[in-house]
């Protein structure tokens, strides 16, 4: 058992004990800590980069697709302008996507005519199909 001379000393000793208890508290991270805190982080940041890369093709497939669109819509009007001239099938391309129209003959004065529009994206083979049904105009027999 400590036997203390005065006050004093007994403050200067619980002071000095309560300083050390701080020091051993406050001494700072582990290796370990850091490693575990860090691996959190770069897997963390992995999988925002990999949303990032998963948002970017997403896009670009989508604008492949609405350019195919727009192909398969032009062709479409032009088939409807040129009826009922010929009702001819016909191919053609524009930069990477290639196209083709075919017209089927439902009834009487009814056609439907179908634009496939295709193109390779990352190795496969992709396509895009519209159809649009057409009236055609009543023919004069004189």
């Amino acid at each position: 058992m400590l036997v203390f001379g005065s006050c004093r000393e007994l403050a200067m000793s619980m002071f000095l004990s309560r300083t050390r208890q701080v020091q051993t508290v406050a001494r700072g991270f582990s290796l370990i800590e850091i490693l575990v805190s860090m691996t959190i982080l770069a897997v963390g940041i992995l999988g925002i980069l990999g949303g990032f890369s998963l948002g970017a093709r997403v896009g670009a497939r989508t604008q492949r697709i609405q350019e195919a669109a727009a192909i398969a819509e032009r062709e479409l009007k032009l088939a409807s302008v040129s009826l009922p001239d010929g009702l001819q099938a016909a191919t053609g391309s524009q930069g990477l996507y290639k196209w083709e129209l075919k017209f089927i003959n439902l009834r009487e004065a009814l056609v439907r005519a179908t634009v496939e529009v295709g193109w390779h994206e990352r190795g496969n083979p992709e396509r895009f199909t519209m159809s649009q049904i057409i009236l055609l105009p009543p023919q004069n027999t004189e």
